[in-house]
């Protein structure tokens, strides 16, 4: 006699059976299949080619014998339905590739179509993705293979055709190698422009035809990109000028660009301000490119995006150079109100006109936001003043013309600059230098999250110019709030990283087991071991690394730098062409892979364990790139995934995002 249960059961059963389609008018995968529609949810499929006769009933057992030799049994109780009919699916409704999940991606790809075959064009470097989807409802789910997909947060390689299976959470196929889901198939196919297409160039013509001699003045010039299809082409007027600290004295140089409006150059974000870099070292054209996506892999703040080109000035070949945002407080930087917050830069140079050597550490502390003295209007300050005067000397015609003050006037105008900010933020920096020195509680002034993944970028390309420090950025984002905090980044200027040997001028010349940043006579040694010798600095470094792991993220890292070369490598040729850089890029390309793996298994085998059950359920990664990794899945509180199927012992587990205590029965 049947149970109230399960006459309901039965009754939905039936209801459902007009909607269902027969196999044969419905191709969710090879050969007929007989279901078995589980009481308690799910469906087990077997494929009739696999099955030894017809199922028979057996004491209340349906018996289900399959070639390979196993019987499986469903008693009564167990199911509601035994036949050869296709369960109602789910089907899947949108497929995108968001930027806002994708760094590597200037511009979301969107799918126009759903059909079994998707078909889609990406301009990303690196075919690696986090794709964005939508399901028909709430209870469906995605696979590939066995692995779930979660839209926004699943990461996989798209260098060739992926196959989704959508379908129901207990939608088994049954085979002789074990379970795998069934569903309706959705097959992406992506074409990558960077496989066909060219490194884009970029022309400036500068008025009269002049040169840049100067960092401290712009010229007025004329910016193109031709983009060969991968990228939009683009026209504007600009002003340029010179950039950089010891990168200056190559004959190959760096640009600052500004334009007159926000503009969105190769689809990023709208900005007036931004960057060429030369990379004028030899070896050093692809390190920049590598140590930002590691810093898009770790979440780190606001990292910049990296575009290969090849510039040429007023119709002459320049090089190979990399187009980049300029880091400061602009939309498409560090989006903060100047109003309220300042960035910092720590930097041996100390080449800012407001700045300030920290009182524990001793730390050289440049401001770069806001302009604490902004000039009026046909001023200018001394450092412009002492340039434009030497470039007089020289006989060349700055775009920027004397103003009617004379200049003593200007220099003391600046210099009565009132300065109430500056004591302010001085203050402030200082206290976070005294706390990180004295191994004080940090909670309250540091983003120790953004600190933790700022850190584990510089140490996993082992960047030993923390000791100086150089190109050090950090800022604030309300300095008259008691909640705002200090935040590491973006992260910049890793040409002398990765074991680069200045006397051979080449990188990966050291060992991948070595630390970062010791104690010592230079201030950023000593300010930079004091922040990773405190605890609870620690913990979130054990915890990103953790995410770095878990979410395989080395591998993307290695994969990146061969799909890098592979679409730079024409330009690296002119460029050597040009400038005589003649490192074997595709040589060095496998050295880095192998140096970047050895370095990052030897930090993971290093890393303290620590307790960071409080800490996982946060999202700290407001910038999208990537999910929170522990949001599914079950793990120790030490961040270690549980492999599925495993027996848990008794203790605290992460399931799904959420703490929970198991017990032993």
């Amino acid at each position: 006699m049947y149970s109230l249960k399960r006459l309901l059961m039965l009754l939905i059963f039936f209801l459902s059976v007009t909607t269902h389609v027969k196999a044969e008018q419905f191709d969710v995968f090879k050969g007929s299949c007989l279901f078995v529609t589980l009481a308690e949810g799910g469906v087990d499929a077997y494929p009739l080619s696999a099955l030894k006769g017809e199922y028979y009933i057996e004491d209340d057992y349906a018996c289900i014998e399959t070639n390979w030799g196993d019987i499986a049994k469903y008693h009564i109780s167990e199911y509601i339905s035994i036949d050869t009919e296709i369960p109602q699916l789910p089907h899947m409704k949108s497929y995108k590739f968001n930027n806002k999940y994708n760094p590597n991606l200037n511009q979301d790809v969107i799918a126009e179509e759903i059909a079994e075959v998707i078909h889609l064009k990406a301009n990303a470097i690196g075919k690696s993705l986090t794709a964005s989807f939508q399901l028909s409802d709430s209870e469906a789910v995605a696979y590939i293979g066995k692995e779930l997909q979660i839209s926004k947060e699943s990461r996989n390689r798209f260098d060739k055709a992926i196959s989704y299976t959508v379908t129901y959470p207990g939608y088994d196929l049954i085979t002789q190698e074990g379970r795998i889901p069934f569903g309706r198939i959705y097959t992406i196919e992506t074409e990558w422009l960077t496989d066909n297409g060219k490194v884009a160039r970029i022309d400036i013509d500068i008025e009269k035809g002049h040169t840049v001699t100067s960092r401290n003045y712009y010229l007025k010039a004329i910016f193109s990109i031709t983009g060969y299809g991968m990228y939009d082409d683009f026209s504007d007027s600009v002003q340029i000028k010179g950039r950089g600290n010891n990168s200056w004295n190559y004959k190959k140089k760096s640009y600052r660009l500004k334009f007159g409006e926000k503009k969105k150059p190769f689809g990023l974000t709208k900005g007036k301000s931004w960057v060429l870099l030369a990379n004028p070292q030899h070896g050093s054209l692809m390190v920049n490119a590598i140590a930002m996506k590691i810093g898009q892999l770790a979440g780190a703040k606001y990292t910049n995006h990296i575009i290969p080109v090849e510039l040429y000035i007023n119709g002459k070949y320049q090089g190979s150079y990399i187009f980049t945002e300029k880091i400061g407080f602009s939309n498409n930087s560090v989006d903060v109100d100047e109003e309220y917050g300042y960035m910092l830069e720590l930097d041996s140079y100390y080449d800012e006109d407001f700045k300030f050597r920290s009182s524990h550490s001793n730390l050289p502390v440049n401001i770069k936001e806001p302009k604490l003295a902004e000039e009026k209007e046909g001023d200018v300050s001394s450092t412009v003043l002492e340039s434009m005067l030497n470039d007089n000397c020289a006989n060349t015609i700055p775009s920027q013309k004397f103003p009617d003050s004379s200049p003593l006037d200007v220099i003391v105008s600046n210099q009565k600059a009132k300065n109430i900010k500056f004591k302010t933020i001085r203050q402030q920096f200082n206290r976070l230098d005294s706390l990180v020195c004295n191994n004080a509680d940090l909670r309250n002034i540091l983003d120790l999250d953004a600190a933790a993944r700022f850190m584990l970028v510089n140490d996993l390309v082992l960047n030993r110019e923390l000791l100086h420090p150089k190109s050090v950025f950090l800022w604030k984002e309300d300095m008259y709030s008691e909640s705002s905090k200090f935040i590491f980044g973006p992260v910049w200027d890793y040409d002398y990283a990765f074991a680069y040997h200045k006397e051979e001028s080449r990188y990966f010349a050291g060992g991948p087991q070595q630390t970062t940043v010791v104690k010592g006579e230079l201030p950023g040694g000593k300010f930079f071991t004091a922040l990773k010798e405190n605890r609870e600095f620690q913990r979130h470094y054990y915890k990103v690394w953790c995410e770095f792991v878990e979410n395989n993220c080395i591998t993307e890292v290695m994969e990146y730098a061969q799909d890098y070369y592979r679409f730079v490598e024409e330009s690296y040729a002119n460029n050597a062409a040009k400038w005589g850089d003649n490192t074997d890029y595709a040589d060095q390309v496998s050295i880095m892979q192998e140096w970047i793996k050895k370095r990052h298994d030897y930090i993971v085998r290093n890393l303290t364990k620590y307790d960071i059950s409080d800490l996982i359920s946060d999202n700290p990664q407001k910038s999208g790139n990537y999910g929170n990794s522990y949001s599914t899945g079950i793990y120790t509180i030490y961040g270690e995934r549980v492999v599925e199927g495993e027996n848990l012992k008794q203790g605290i587990y992460i399931i799904n995002g959420k703490k929970v205590l198991i017990k032993q029965e």
